[in-house]
């Protein structure tokens, strides 16, 4: 068993020379949508992550990069910002070289080395995708993907993580990604992954957009409430906090690879 602190040996070359995750996978931008997630439950009806919410923006996520995983059988793919999850190391580490970036200072450290002792499958890389790493080896990964987390990259570092996972990726490797946004921005906020990923010489079509109503090409998006709570200072006669906002979240699907020369 791969232990959590392994270090890169560059073994399992023949598997990596058999691999072609870019072979079949058809490039995408654009919202999810609920017949999709209903499409992925029946066909993994075993698999219920992310706080046990089944209709969720985190298990359209995962179990978008599950099935991609299952489905595509790449030899190495790097998850960024796994956090306390497990999951990954539990489904996939045993059917590939399962890699992790995240930045433990961003979790407790008590829990984050107690989730890191369980982990039996994953070789784990201390950093941020877009920084300047030790131990994330450029062109060596057959996927990049993560779930619900590139829409915490600050915008002035969303061109530097877009270039760094073109960096890392292999010659056909390819990246899959939920980003989730709030509603309202979330064209204006996609297009500038866009833009970036565009930029980095990623092969990408242009994002799919919905109307009002929530409707795109293919059916209906996903679309989670949010309720943003605001302490204001002077608070309700009884002392409670008031509900500033509510709104809903939805998610664009990320799927591309890196352009073929010729």
């Amino acid at each position: 068993m791969r232990s959590l602190k392994r270090i890169f040996t560059g073994g399992n070359e023949s598997r990596r020379a058999n691999a072609n995750p870019d072979a079949g996978s058809k490039s995408r931008f654009s919202p999810g949508l609920c017949n999709e997630l209903i499409a992925l439950h029946d066909k993994h009806p075993d698999k219920l992550f992310s706080e046990k919410h089944r209709f969720g923006l985190k298990q359209f996520g995962t179990l978008i990069a599950l099935d991609w995983i299952l489905e595509h059988k790449p030899a190495r793919a790097l998850e960024m910002g796994a956090g306390n999850n497990l999951l990954f190391d539990q489904l996939i580490g045993e059917i590939c070289d399962y890699w992790m970036i995240d930045d433990a200072g961003f979790y407790e450290p008590k829990q984050f080395a107690a989730s890191a002792t369980k982990r039996q499958n994953t070789t784990f890389v201390s950093g941020l995708v877009g920084q300047k790493l030790e131990g994330a080896p450029a062109g060596h990964f057959d996927l990049i993907f993560s779930v619900s987390v590139l829409e915490h990259v600050p915008p002035a570092d969303i061109q530097s993580v877009s270039d760094h996972m073109y960096e890392l990726l292999a010659p056909n490797g390819r990246i899959v990604h939920s980003l989730d946004l709030p509603l309202k921005y979330a064209s204006r906020r996609a297009s500038r992954w866009f833009s970036a990923l565009k930029s980095s010489g990623f092969d990408i079509p242009d994002p799919t957009s919905f109307d009002e109503a929530g409707e795109a090409p293919g059916g209906s998006i996903i679309m989670e409430p949010m309720h943003i709570v605001h302490e204001f200072y002077g608070k309700t006669a009884k002392g409670d906090a008031r509900v500033q906002a509510e709104w809903h979240n939805t998610t664009y699907i990320i799927d591309a690879g890196k352009k073929q020369s010729g």
